[in-house]
């Protein structure tokens, strides 16, 4: 790449960028809407995102931005944001990207927040297919060899989908995600509110394939349906922690209406185990779209336009108005890192720059013509002074009455201020007045929900709720639960009994549980005919028949000898099933070898009289 030869296209420079409002700062970039003009004069809207000093001061950082960019252009699909340019002007970076003129995933499910709602299923639907469509163009593409380009977006979180105002989604900041991940930047601003959205082998820090945004956009999902964060904790290490433990509940239990089918879709694609999840984002799509359809037969685009409409009715905006501000910078003599000097056809030295060659404020007086028309003229301003005033007027009376009813509506309890004489008579005297004193309104009432600690010994017992499994393990903790409702938790472990218990929810209470589990010993017993008989178990000596055993872990492999002299010996093989009781019941046969001693008479020895028998 050689500054002192920017990139060109074939008839002239490049266009200038002119950056209008400023949109975002983070830790790693700051985020412009701008205008890009083509060589017939022809603007269009983009998001300009300036690398912040330090960052680009990561030659590895630089290295990979550069090779995701050139992936990234190549990218046409209509769930994916366009990527248009990677440039630089001096030692500063930018890309050149499209505008969404839209709302995030993250705006509307704050705004919903606010207003108390929760996201129609049917859109929350709508938003998770079309970006999983965005995914799957972005996973399967190829080079011209058909190889696979292995593109990750490794960065699918609600701030970087964005719903237009025609109800499409799409994917945004793509090829900086993994440039990120190169260096290590300790500015908590560049990974603030990420970690929470990682699968679990991000978070572990082992190789990703696409599977990992799978996860992610199972993770947005969820918190669309539910209105609540699924690994969000007080720090990031403890939500690392919760990404790597995946322990995801129900969403049926924070939204009763879910549907079954939609539960089993967002079970699946957060799957801890890579092999368990959806492996495409196409498959993902497919049973987004399925299920669409059954919950809403009739949905459409327009269904999420009214629904943005309702929404953010309230905020006022004029585009016409934004759109005709005056830049506040601009780049000139843009170079383009996507493509170096050699890589492109006819280049020729560009005309000699009208500014210097770096971001700079722009100066109204140089640009006459950009600013010409944009100023407010003076009808325009006297205008607007009176609709200020008016809208000042409207809530100074708005407010008068607010006052007025709260006075109505509170009890007041006027206190008679005592008569005081005045200096130098005898009787003239003059009365304070009276001092209003207001009665406080009473305290609000306790959240209509509490929260149940579940803990157990040892950990890991599968949580149960009223028959049911949350498909979480213990330690957790069910948040949000409606008051003065009655469940019963269970805890289920395998080799431990079953432990459950009835729960009953109070208004702001926190109720805890700590189980200890009791092992679920199988037991074993052994009868022979004759009895007596030895019995040995896995090489070891235990005892004799009749031979019976109560705690025997389970899930064991008893390999069992029962030997008597004079029988045959006899071996088995069995593996105990907790709470299960092994019977073993043996009648042992004679061993055909065994030699019987002979009976020896001494010779002073009558010989034995048989006595015959009784008739």
């Amino acid at each position: 790449m050689s500054e002192k030869q920017p990139l060109q296209t074939p008839g002239g420079p490049i266009g200038q960028y002119y950056l209008l409002d400023k949109i975002a700062q983070g830790g790693m970039a700051e985020i412009y809407k701008g205008l890009a003009y083509d060589l017939h004069g022809i603007r269009r809207t983009v998001v300009i995102k300036k690398i912040l000093p330090h960052v680009a001061a990561h030659r590895e950082f630089i290295d990979m931005l550069v090779t995701e960019a050139k992936l990234a252009v190549q990218l046409s699909h209509g769930n994916i944001a366009q990527v248009y340019d990677l440039g630089k002007v001096g030692d500063d970076y930018f890309m050149v990207m499209e505008y969404v003129d839209g709302k995030s995933v993250s705006q509307i499910m704050r705004r919903a927040a606010q207003l108390g709602e929760t996201i129609p299923i049917s859109i929350a639907i709508h938003i998770a297919a079309e970006a999983a469509a965005g995914l799957h163009y972005m996973h399967s593409r190829t080079d011209n060899n058909g190889e696979p380009l292995n593109i990750i977006h490794r960065d699918v979180s609600p701030q970087n989908l964005m719903i237009t105002e025609g109800g499409t989604v799409k994917i945004i900041d793509f090829g900086i995600a993994k440039a990120a991940s190169s260096i290590e930047i300790t500015d908590v601003g560049v990974v603030k509110g990420k970690f929470a959205y990682m699968s679990p082998e991000q978070a572990s820090g082992t190789p990703l394939d696409s599977r990992s945004d799978i996860f992610s956009l199972g993770i947005v999902l969820f918190e669309m349906l539910t209105g609540r964060r699924l690994f969000k904790a007080k720090d990031n290490q403890e939500t690392l922690r919760n990404v790597r433990r995946a322990n995801v509940p129900r969403p049926s239990l924070y939204r009763s209406e879910t549907p079954e089918n939609l539960e089993t879709i967002i079970l699946k694609a957060l799957s801890k185990q890579r092999e368990d999840r959806y492996q495409t984002g196409g498959a993902l799509r497919d049973a987004l779209v399925q299920c669409l359809y059954t919950v809403d037969p009739s949905f459409q685009n327009a269904d999420v336009e009214r629904y943005l409409d309702h929404l953010f009715s309230a905020e006022t905006t004029d585009s016409s108005e934004e759109e005709s501000q005056t830049p506040l910078l601009i780049i000139d003599r843009t170079q383009s890192a996507i493509l170096a000097p050699a890589e492109q056809p006819g280049a020729q030295e560009p005309p000699p720059p009208q500014t210097d060659d770096a971001l700079q404020f722009n100066d109204h007086s140089e640009w006459t013509p950009v600013i010409t028309g944009i100023h407010l003229n003076k009808r325009r301003q006297r205008i607007m002074i009176a609709v200020i005033a008016s809208v000042f007027i409207v809530v100074l009376a708005l407010a008068f009455g607010i006052w007025r009813n709260y006075n109505s509506r509170h009890q007041i309890i006027a206190i008679k201020a005592p008569t005081q004489q005045l200096p130098g008579t005898g009787t003239e005297t003059v009365t304070l007045p009276e001092t209003p004193i207001i009665k406080p309104p009473p305290p609000p009432p306790a959240e209509p929900f509490g929260d149940v600690v579940i803990e157990s010994t040892p950990s890991g017992a599968e949580i149960y709720m009223d028959d049911k499994s949350l498909n979480v393990t213990t330690p957790y903790t069910l948040k949000h639960l409606p008051a003065e409702s009655h469940h019963r938790i269970g805890l289920l472990l395998k080799g431990y009994k079953f432990w459950d218990v009835p729960v009953s929810i109070h208004a702001g209470g926190v109720e805890r549980l700590n189980a200890s589990l009791e092992m679920n010993y199988a037991s074993l017993e052994i009868i022979t005919h004759p009895a007596g008989a030895s019995v040995i178990i896995n090489g070891e000596h235990v005892g004799e028949t009749p031979f019976h055993e109560d705690k025997i872990p389970s899930g064991k492999i008893l390999d069992i000898v029962i030997q008597k002299p004079g029988y045959l010996p006899w071996q088995t093989r069995l593996k105990t099933e907790e709470g299960h009781l092994s019977e073993l019941h043996r009648n042992l046969e004679h061993d055909p070898k065994a030699l019987e001693r002979p009976t020896v008479i001494e010779p002073s020895t009558p010989p034995p009289t048989v006595l015959p028998h009784a008739n």
